[in-house]
């Protein structure tokens, strides 16, 4: 049984400057950690590429344990300087403790 939640985000990034917005680079750098990480096993070696933080790792990959390989794909993004809401679906089958 497909499972199906509505998670909104809230990642603070701060990027230095090649003529893109500030706006602009998160919503490139959320589109590129969806792409890197949906449907795929969360592993501590593929979230440090994107997330600096051990204890948000590990959430994630608690996360990922209950739902082996989830999906997420972004519905919306809304950006100002350096903070970001990310509306998304998460799509995944149950198979662990949650």
């Amino acid at each position: 049984m497909k499972y199906l939640f509505s998670i909104a985000f809230l990642f603070c990034i701060t990027f230095n400057g090649n003529g893109q917005t500030q706006s602009d680079k998160n919503k490139e750098f959320i589109k590129r950690y969806y792409a890197a990480i949906s449907g795929k096993i969360k592993t501590p070696e593929l979230l440090s590429q994107f997330i600096r933080d051990t204890s948000l790792s590990n959430q994630v990959m608690i996360f990922d344990s209950s739902f082996p390989g989830y999906t997420m794909t972004a519905v919306e993004m809304i950006s100002e300087g350096n903070k970001l809401v990310v509306k998304a679906i998460m799509t995944g089958k149950h198979e662990g403790l949650f």
